[in-house]
């Protein structure tokens, strides 16, 4: 979090290394800016979540890491900072794509990115289903991010939302979560 103080509360943390990119968004100084997620550290999401905004943490390959200075080389990403899951889809289409300088993005399946902003179509949520693993969250079931995950998704179903809920889901051996 460097220098940078949370975007909405006097004094708090932005959680992670790229703050900056998400509180610029959510208060505005930026449409979108750029993070970077060094291996495991929730560098993207994690100040996304502060934020209020959306961090994309692409796959390793699908946006060159060119003039960045990696951590993990293999697992190292950059990712945009948005507001809106459109501006992230578009910024996605924009940056993604292979490198002569990155030589994971030539792994891509395909030889040219598609428009992922024509898949950002209306919001009519009936008959979609999502898929809920309920026992892979580590918060404590009445903390006020439990509280509020379990009404966001009230608020779906109520909107024609399906659902499929995982009851179950095998965590790997010596998993601290």
């Amino acid at each position: 979090g460097g220098q940078t103080l949370g975007a909405y509360r006097p004094n708090s943390t932005p959680e992670g290394s790229s703050a900056g990119s998400a509180v610029a968004t959510a208060l505005g100084l930026a449409v979108a800016a750029i993070g970077t997620e060094a291996t495991t550290f929730s560098s993207i999401p994690g100040p996304a979540e502060f934020a209020i905004v959306l961090g994309m943490k692409p796959s390793r390959g699908l946006i060159a890491n060119d003039g960045a200075i990696p951590i993990s080389g293999r697992q190292d990403v950059i990712g945009p900072t948005t507001k809106t899951a459109r501006d992230a889809a578009y910024m996605l289409s924009r940056m993604a794509g292979r490198s002569e300088k990155d030589d994971w993005t030539w792994s891509i399946l395909f030889d040219s990115i598609p428009d992922v902003t024509t898949f950002c179509k209306g919001t009519d949520l009936t008959g979609i289903t999502v898929g809920v693993p309920r026992n892979t969250f580590s918060a404590d079931p009445t903390s006020s991010i439990m509280v509020s995950f379990e009404a966001a998704i009230e608020t779906l179903r109520r909107a024609g939302q399906r659902w499929w809920i995982m009851l179950t889901f095998q965590k790997p051996k010596g998993s601290r979560n």
